[in-house]
């Protein structure tokens, strides 16, 4: 990040100062390669650390990197296993079928906010 703001400095001296006239897609993609490494720099730091605290990593911690996307990819299953079983729990309820106490809890607040409106039901 502090790179892209330095491209806009060094264009500004270099247009200003030094005559030169440096286009402006040049500024551009030049801002734009300084945020994409510094994302890739950013997410690379994330992948490659070691979340036990017992083993000393390398310097680059590429042997990280597997482990942890393979995490990833197990919490993002796990997140869309649990948010399909919540849909199906939800859609069941509106047909009348309450699958768990949480959702007969859910159904009775809801039905207790329906009663106590004053407001005519939107049809």
């Amino acid at each position: 990040v502090f790179g892209s703001f330095l491209v806009f400095v060094g264009a500004y001296y270099a247009n200003t100062q030094l005559d030169l006239d440096v286009p402006p897609q040049v500024i551009a993609y030049a801002t734009q390669a300084c945020f994409a490494l510094s994302f890739a720099g950013i997410t690379w730091g994330v992948l490659s650390t070691s979340w036990d605290e017992e083993t000393e990593g390398s310097l680059l911690g590429t042997e990280q990197v597997g482990r942890n996307v393979a995490m990833m990819r197990d919490g993002m299953a796990r997140g869309r296993a649990a948010a399909e079983e919540e849909n199906a729990e939800i859609e069941a309820a509106d047909d009348g079928v309450l699958m768990s106490r949480e959702m007969l809890e859910r159904d009775k607040a809801r039905r207790a906010r329906k009663s106590d409106s004053k407001l005519p039901p939107i049809v």
